[in-house]
């Protein structure tokens, strides 16, 4: 409009094949990204008219992420770099800069089936209000500055407060990023939708009183350190379901 911004009701992006099939078909990642009352705020029209795209402010008043992983379909010769955002970002066909990008309200769940378990877990993400800070794939405003910063409040499985902060490095060979933040207190059973199909572990008793992680990470490794402060607490290390246990043994000698 003449006020120089772009307004959008909704944007979906889907896979045609369902959650399995479509990881059978091509071993990685399936997405289904729903972003709704998108507004495009103070957008530089002379970049426009040269097919780029710069703007200070993008506004999704309404979003929802989800990611859905078969570790057994797993396609390991695929680019690990590949997967990651600042990757994505960099491959865009045209050239950008956005320089603040506001999550008013979303939804995020990364899902994994375990083959171990046999089943999927899902990490949820309720109630998430976010800012992403320098979203760009052009060299000249990479090379003023080169990290792509994300903060992000949520509610884990609706329940568990986080603060997170995540640092992308942009065009960096190694795919580097860095991300920490902290978590509130929770009863540690409350998490056992995720950690007994995903980490085969039974959260029996206890409390979290607080979380703090730190880590950097690339395409190949991650490194880092988790303080949790907890009192009372009780684990059980779950065994591998039976139809694996049944089918190791008619392996073994």
């Amino acid at each position: 409009n003449l006020n120089n911004s772009l307004h959008i009701g909704k944007i979906h992006i889907a896979a045609t094949l369902p959650e399995e099939a479509f990881s059978k078909a091509f071993g990685m990642d399936r997405f289904d990204f729903l972003l709704e009352g998108i507004q495009l705020l103070h957008i530089n029209m002379e970049r426009l008219w040269l097919k780029q795209i710069e703007a200070d402010q993008l506004v999704i008043n309404k979003s929802s992420f989800k990611i859905f992983w078969d570790l057994a379909n797993f396609n390991d010769s695929l680019k690990k770099e590949h997967r990651y955002p600042q990757k994505q970002i960099q491959d865009l066909p045209i050239p950008i800069l956005i320089r603040k990008a506001t999550l008013v309200h979303s939804f995020i769940e990364y899902k994994e089936k375990n083959t171990k378990s046999d089943t999927s877990g899902k990490l949820q993400f309720f109630q998430v209000h976010g800012t992403v800070n320098n979203i760009t794939n052009r060299p000249d405003a990479i090379s003023k500055n080169n990290k792509c910063t994300i903060f992000l409040n949520a509610k884990l499985l609706d329940q568990l407060g986080v603060n997170a902060k995540v640092t992308l490095l942009l065009r960096n060979p190694n795919g580097s990023f860095m991300f920490e933040g902290d978590t509130k207190a929770i009863a540690v059973s409350a998490l056992n939708p995720i950690s007994v199909p995903m980490g085969l572990t039974r959260l029996e008793r206890g409390n979290i009183n607080k979380c703090h992680f730190d880590f950097a990470a690339d395409d190949s490794s991650s490194t880092g350190k988790i303080s949790l402060l907890y009192d009372d607490l009780k684990i059980t290390l779950l065994k591998e379901n039976r139809r694996e246990e049944k089918d190791k043994r008619k392996v073994i000698p």
